[in-house]
C-alpha cells in the first residue's frame, strides 16, 4: 500500500470526524492560529485538516479536535488515536500521532 499524504489526509479527516465526542478538526498550529480556527469554526466558516509528514523515517500524524460539551476530552483524545493508529496499520509504517484538543465546543 503506498503512502500519498493528501489522500492519507482527507481519509483520516474523514475517519476522525465520525468519532463520537469529535465536534471539529482545526489545522494543528500555533496558538495564536488555534484561537483563530476556533473563533472561525464558532461563526461556522471551520478549517479541518489533519496533517500528514513524515519525520526522519517516522511517519507523522498531528491534528487538533474541538470536543462536544458533553465528551470526556481524555478518552475522546484516546479514542481518535486509536482510530488513527489502527487504520495506519496496513501502512507498516511507525506512525507519530500528535492529538491537541483547542476547544471544547458548547
Amino acid at each position: 500500500m503506498s503512502l500519498v499524504p493528501e489522500e492519507l489526509a482527507a481519509e483520516l479527516d474523514e475517519l476522525v470526524r465520525r468519532i463520537p465526542g469529535v465536534a471539529t478538526i482545526y489545522r494543528p498550529a500555533s496558538l495564536a492560529e488555534v484561537v483563530t480556527a476556533a473563533r472561525d469554526a464558532l461563526r461556522g466558516s471551520e478549517s479541518a485538516l489533519v496533517q500528514v509528514g513524515d519525520a526522519d523515517g517516522t511517519l507523522a500524524i498531528a491534528l487538533t479536535i474541538g470536543v462536544a460539551g458533553d465528551s470526556a476530552a481524555g478518552a475522546t483524545c484516546r479514542a481518535v488515536h486509536d482510530a488513527i493508529a489502527d487504520r495506519l496499520g496496513g501502512y507498516g509504517r511507525d506512525a507519530a500521532i500528535t492529538v491537541t484538543v483547542a476547544h471544547v465546543v458548547e
